[in-house]
C-alpha cells in the first residue's frame, strides 16, 4: 500500500504526510477521541469515588477502578480506535467497544489523580504497522498505559477474565504508540512474552500393579486465562471431565483444586489424585507422562513461504517420581536425551530419566525462546516438534519377578 508523502514541482511543493507528533496532537484535539478524556469530566465522580473509597495508594486505586470496569462493563466490538458515543453514555449503558471501554478507563483513572495515557496498537489478526510512517488508519486497537512508581502497566479492560497489567497475546504485534504530543514508540515484543508451565506427578504403584498418584501443575498465563474462561462458559464438571478423561474409564480422580481461581493476575494452580487399577499382569507398559504429553505437532504443513509467528516463547517443565514395588523390576527404560536448537540460545528440549533404589526419576523440559523464525528455519522447528512428541510417547516398561 503506498501513502501520499508530498507534492513536487511543477506542483506547488507541499508536504502532505505528517510526523507521529503531528497526527496525535490531532487525535488529542479529537472530540471521538482525546478531547473527552483531557477535561475535568466532573460527572465520573459518580462512578470513581465509590469504587476508590478506602484505597490506598496509587496501584490500589487504579486496580480497584480496572476490575470494577472489566467486571461490570462488556465489550461489544474488539476492534476500533474511535469513540462512537460519549462517554457518559458508555459509563451509564456499561457496554462499549474495546477503544471506549479503555479511554473511558483512562479517563477514570486521571480523575482519580493517576497517570494515565491511551496507547494505539494493531493486533496479530489485523496485521504489522510500520513504524517509520504515520498511518493511523493501520491501527486497530485500543488499550490504556499507567505509570505507578516508576513501574509502566499496560491494562486492556475489555476482557472481565483478565488479570491487571497483563494483555493477550494477540497484543503482541510489534510496534505499538503513546498517543501524546510525543507519540512515543512502543513494542510488544512476542519473544518478551513467555508462557511458562511447571507439572510434577508422584504415582505409588503396588504389587497388583495398580497406582496411585498426584499431580501438581502450575499453569502458564494464557492457560490460566483460557482456564478461568472455560470454567466460566462451561462450568466446573466440564473441566473435571477433561482431566478424567487423561485416565480413562479404569481411573478415578477426586480432590480437584484450582486455586487462584478468583485472582486474576495470578497462575492457576492445579492439584488433584489418581488411581489406575492394574491387572497383575507379567509386563506393565506405563507412559510417564500420561496427559501432560505433547501430542500433536503445530507444524502440519511439509513445506513454509512465510515467517513462523508465535504468540509467545515457551518454557514447560515436568518432572515425575514413579515409586515401584519390590516384584516388578525395570525392563526398558526410555533413553536421555538433549536436542537443542541450532543456535543453543534459541531453545531445546531435554528428556532425563533414571532408575535408581526402586524409584523412577523423569525430568523433562521444553524451551522455545524465540516466537519468530524465518521459513529457512521452518524444517528444524517441525522436526524438532515431531521429535519430542515421539520422544514423549516413549513407555517404561517394567516386568514382574519370577
Amino acid at each position: 500500500s503506498f501513502q501520499l508523502a508530498e507534492y513536487r514541482y511543477p506542483l506547488e511543493p507541499k508536504n502532505v504526510m505528517a510526523t507521529w507528533g503531528t497526527a496525535f496532537q490531532e487525535m488529542l484535539q479529537d472530540e471521538n477521541f482525546g478531547l473527552p478524556i483531557s477535561g475535568n469530566n466532573g460527572w465520573l465522580g459518580e462512578y470513581v469515588n465509590p469504587v476508590i473509597d478506602g484505597a490506598t495508594g496509587q496501584l490500589e486505586k487504579a486496580r480497584k477502578i480496572y476490575y470494577h470496569l472489566a467486571s461490570t462493563f462488556t465489550c461489544t466490538n474488539h476492534n476500533g480506535v474511535y469513540l462512537r458515543r460519549p462517554l457518559k453514555t458508555i459509563a451509564k449503558e456499561k457496554n462499549g467497544t474495546v477503544a471506549e471501554l479503555n479511554l473511558l478507563l483512562t479517563a477514570m483513572l486521571r480523575y482519580a489523580g493517576l497517570h494515565a495515557d491511551p496507547v494505539l496498537l494493531s493486533t496479530r489478526s489485523n496485521g504489522f504497522v510500520y513504524p517509520y510512517y504515520p498511518l493511523v488508519d493501520k491501527f486497530n486497537y485500543v488499550i490504556c498505559h499507567t505509570h505507578i512508581d516508576n513501574v509502566s502497566y499496560f491494562l486492556d479492560g475489555s476482557w472481565p477474565l483478565l488479570g491487571f497489567g497483563k494483555l493477550l497475546p494477540d497484543c503482541y504485534n510489534g510496534h505499538a504508540r503513546l498517543v501524546t504530543p510525543a507519540a512515543e514508540p512502543l513494542n510488544f515484543d512476542p519473544d518478551k512474552n513467555m508462557e511458562r508451565s511447571i507439572s510434577s506427578i508422584r504415582i505409588v504403584l503396588d504389587s497388583a500393579g495398580n497406582m496411585e498418584g498426584v499431580m501438581s501443575e502450575i499453569l502458564g498465563a494464557y492457560e490460566s486465562y483460557t482456564t478461568r474462561k472455560n470454567w466460566k462458559e462451561k462450568g466446573k464438571d466440564a473441566y473435571v471431565q477433561t482431566i478424567k478423561k487423561v485416565y480413562g474409564d479404569d481411573g478415578d480422580v477426586s480432590d480437584i483444586q484450582l486455586d487462584s481461581l478468583e485472582h486474576k493476575e495470578e497462575n492457576l494452580v492445579l492439584n488433584y489424585k489418581f488411581k489406575m487399577k492394574g491387572n497383575g499382569e507379567d509386563i506393565i507398559y506405563l507412559s510417564p507422562m500420561f496427559g501432560e504429553a505433547w501430542k500433536d505437532n503445530p507444524f502440519k504443513a511439509t513445506q513454509r513461504l512465510y515467517p513462523v509467528e508465535m504468540p509467545y516463547t515457551i518454557h514447560e517443565t515436568f518432572a515425575a517420581s514413579i515409586f515401584l514395588p519390590d516384584n516388578y523390576v525395570v525392563e526398558e527404560l526410555p533413553k536421555q536425551v538433549v536436542v537443542r536448537f541450532q543456535d543453543a540460545a534459541d531453545g531445546l528440549f531435554e528428556y532425563m530419566i533414571m532408575h535408581s533404589g526402586g524409584v523412577i526419576s523423569l525430568r523433562t523440559k521444553i524451551q522455545i525462546n524465540r516466537a519468530v523464525f524465518s521459513p529457512e528455519e521452518y524444517d528444524f522447528l517441525r522436526e524438532f516438534f515431531s521429535y519430542v512428541i515421539k520422544k514423549q510417547a516413549e513407555q517404561i516398561v517394567l516386568k514382574k519377578k519370577s
